[in-house]
């Protein structure tokens, strides 16, 4: 290995990478699974960490190179989404924040109101927006659900239940769209 100058990327979880799933005196377990890189890549990808996971009903243990590591606790800008303003409470928070009365005067006091709103937004947006493929993919299997039991047997409540399921999967379908859009612009991929 020193004469490729490759190195083993740090690691964590089992030592052992493979078993042969056999129990007592027959059981072997190996470190057959590492991942390798080279100062020249090292530079090009940064920091990685390579996790293994537990095997399941594999004889090896699955490999997640996790690159940028040690970039996660980066601070993201805040960068506010239009689809913000479509939400139910998007007026009030907005006027609620802004009629409230600070010991500040002039610029000062919209830095301080804008500081605020960003605060209550970030909140809105964990609470709300949240995960949105994953919303996505959970309306649509739970509307290939309900137009399964119609297949089977069709009425009146299932027919409803399927409107309802197509409501929720065009809402996260549109929201998941128009945020995408939005970074798309702003990463200046447009």
């Amino acid at each position: 290995m020193h004469s490729t100058l490759l190195n083993e990327l740090p690691w964590k979880g089992d030592y052992y990478t493979w078993n042969n799933k056999q129990q007592g005196n027959e059981r072997v377990c190996s470190r057959l699974d590492r991942a390798l890189g080279n100062s020249e890549w090292m530079m090009k990808w940064g920091h990685a960490i390579l996790e293994y996971e537990l095997p399941n009903i594999s004889d090896d243990a699955p490999m997640i190179l996790k690159v940028n590591h040690c970039q996660s606790n980066i601070k993201v800008p805040f960068r506010f989404f239009n689809v913000w303003a479509e939400h139910s409470r998007f007026e009030s928070i907005v006027r609620g924040t802004w009629q409230v009365r600070k010991a500040t005067q002039g610029m000062h006091n919209v830095w301080c109101k804008l500081k605020d709103l960003k605060t209550i937004f970030r909140k809105l947006n964990n609470e709300e927006f949240r995960n949105i493929a994953q919303r996505v993919e959970i309306a649509r299997r739970n509307l290939a659900e309900v137009q399964q039991q119609i297949k089977i047997q069709y009425n009146d409540n299932l027919q409803m239940k399927e409107a309802d399921a197509l409501k929720e999967l065009e809402k996260w379908s549109m929201i998941e769209e128009n945020i995408m859009k939005q970074k798309t612009k702003l990463n200046g991929l447009n």
